[in-house]
């Protein structure tokens, strides 16, 4: 059973920011936007401000606020050669250092540079921790963290890469790319006619995989290994699609040609931000790169049709009258997400 309230409820959303999100690894940028030297990337999300910029010695992470008077340093993307504060003047090195006051010997201050929050990189992203002394590594544990090496996601390159503002509870996205139950009735002229099998499940914590073989046609072998540069993989790595949700927000969509990120981020009760990346091998054959186009078309169409279906799920949970949500055995990934929820909110 799921409380409808988890939902709907502006309380409990404060509740899951707190305990679940400021103190968790999020995603904060795809390393296509860091590559070299001066490129930045500002993240704004969950009521924070957070500036990575690739320095000299790598990726760094930093509020995105000047060390005299608060101001926002820097906006959106981009590339600079030099941190400057738009407001009074003060100016920073790549690496955080405070470079030059304008007029020092009219303030005093024992600031030496921004303010830095940790970062990590891994499979193709840069995370940030908003509060927590566990290294991503620890969060990720050694198994999941192998398990991923073969697709060799630095190689990946964004077909498109959007962000959008959903009416849907930041859970009930997540819960529904793992909900089997739903697939032969929101996607019956889609994917639906393609899965016969329900998908395995697998845990890592408070991680989860779900394996789910798609079109397993004949000769799809053959297509594989023809699009399956990386590796080595398994025989089910080459062939069915692996669904990790890396906790609390994250939805990776795996295959040896193509790589999909999806991450929820609570704006409200009722409303999320979603940021879609989808991403292929750079380089690759014709046929390896049509294929991989053709099956992010293939995508959004299914993203559309969940959420028409979740967009009138979250309008029924506001309107309606609150109650208990029975689970579906078919649900079993929302039954461990919204475990791990309660573990997260239960304690300080």
């Amino acid at each position: 059973m799921v409380d409808s309230a988890r939902y709907t409820d502006a309380a409990w959303l404060d509740v899951e920011k707190k305990r679940i999100f400021m103190r968790s690894w999020v995603p904060a940028a795809g390393a296509w936007k860091l590559k070299k030297p001066g490129d930045y990337v500002v993240f704004e999300e969950l009521d924070q401000s957070i500036l990575l910029v690739h320095g000299p010695h790598g990726v760094k992470a930093f509020r995105n606020h000047c060390r005299h008077r608060g101001s926002v340093l820097l906006t959106g993307s981009g590339h600079v050669n030099g941190i400057r504060c738009p407001y009074h003047g003060w100016s920073y090195d790549l690496d955080g250092t405070l470079r030059s006051i304008p007029l020092p010997d009219g303030v005093q201050t024992d600031a030496t540079g921004l303010i830095e929050v940790p970062t990590s990189r891994w499979a193709g992203l840069h995370w940030v921790n908003l509060g927590s002394d566990l290294t991503l590594e620890d969060s990720l544990g050694s198994a999941l963290h192998s398990e991923l090496l073969p697709y060799q996601y630095e190689d990946m390159v964004p077909v498109e890469e959007r962000v959008w503002e959903l009416p849907v509870n930041w859970k009930a996205f997540l819960e529904n790319v793992t909900d089997f139950y739903h697939v032969p009735f929101v996607h019956e002229k889609s994917i639906g006619g393609m899965v016969s099998e329900p998908p395995d499940l697998h845990s890592y914590g408070d991680h989860t995989r779900q394996r789910l073989d798609v079109a397993s046609y004949g000769w799809r072998g053959k297509l594989d290994a023809h699009c399956s540069r990386g590796g080595p993989y398994s025989d089910k790595q080459l062939a069915a699609l692996h669904k990790y949700i890396v906790f609390p927000t994250v939805c990776l969509n795996v295959l040896p040609y193509h790589f999909t990120i999806m991450a929820t981020f609570p704006v409200a009760p009722n409303k999320t931000r979603l940021w879609y990346a989808f991403c292929r091998r750079r380089g690759g054959s014709p046929i390896e790169r049509a294929r991989a186009v053709a099956t992010w078309a293939a995508s959004r169409a299914i993203l559309y049709e969940d959420v028409v279906m979740l967009t009138r799920y979250q309008e029924g949970l506001m309107r309606g009258p609150r109650h208990d949500q029975p689970l579906h055995e078919l649900e079993n990934a929302t039954a461990h997400l919204q475990d791990a929820v309660t573990r997260w909110c239960s304690s300080s």
